[in-house]
């Protein structure tokens, strides 16, 4: 009951010409973990980088509010049908909604201002849209892991990409990426189909000691790729 009369508060405080509704914790902790709704929702955490950094929703991608101008474009032309503004402040979410409303962003707004009231399991590798992890591999620069199945990544698959099926690493697998990033000085990037193995792979990473980690939220099931293998 608690949860659902901060989110009226929320959502009154707001104003219902701003926001399409808000979303407390349970739901979108749901959300989250649903392979086939995460596709309908951009989750933007509003805080700045270095917060982000200390820990994140499984798919939320950051967009510090100062930077909410320079990603009109950006969000009014992703996939998602719905954008999820989330903070530690009340007031940040406010005047997100109230940038993203002038803006004339084509998208239904929700709020979920409860970073701090709802016991979230939180991830700490960066997150990144498709179009990202493109330009990433045509650069050439970062060490891309393909969980995806062995025959898919055979068909196709970004240059020099390490596959890794299902995020099922082996010692093997390990020790030909610690050679490949040269012991974690390259960035390593995962991706999947739809960005869950790219996630749980990213975990892994992370756990061996790699620290700059990055995850595709965008499977290819969810964007089209251009591959070059």
């Amino acid at each position: 009951m608690k949860k659902v009369i901060l989110g009226l508060l929320i959502f009154l405080e707001l104003g219902f010409s701003q926001i399409s509704g808000s979303i407390m914790g349970e739901e979108l902790n749901r959300l989250q973990e649903s392979i086939e709704e995460k596709e309908n929702y951009l989750v933007v955490d509003l805080r700045d980088i270095t917060e982000y950094k200390k820990g994140h929703l499984k798919h939320a991608i950051n967009i510090p509010l100062n930077s909410l101008n320079q990603n009109f474009d950006f969000l009014n032309t992703t996939r998602e049908e719905n954008i999820i503004l989330i903070s530690n402040e009340i007031k940040d979410i406010k005047n997100a909604a109230n940038i993203l409303t002038q803006a004339n962003i084509k998208k239904k707004i929700i709020v979920a201002p409860d970073l701090n009231t709802y016991n979230y399991t939180l991830y700490k590798q960066k997150n990144i849209k498709g179009k990202d992890l493109q330009a990433l591999a045509d650069k050439g620069e970062v060490i891309i892991l393909d969980a995806r199945l062995k025959e898919d990544y055979v068909k196709a698959h970004f240059k020099n990409a390490i596959n890794v099926p299902e995020a099922k690493m082996t010692p093997e697998i390990l020790d030909h990426i610690k050679k490949a990033s040269q012991n974690g000085k390259k960035p390593i990037v995962t991706h999947c189909y739809r960005g869950n193995d790219g996630n749980k792979l990213s975990q892994i990473m992370l756990k061996e000691g790699f620290e700059d980690v990055t995850n595709s939220v965008d499977g290819t099931k969810e964007f089209n790729f251009h591959f070059n293998e």
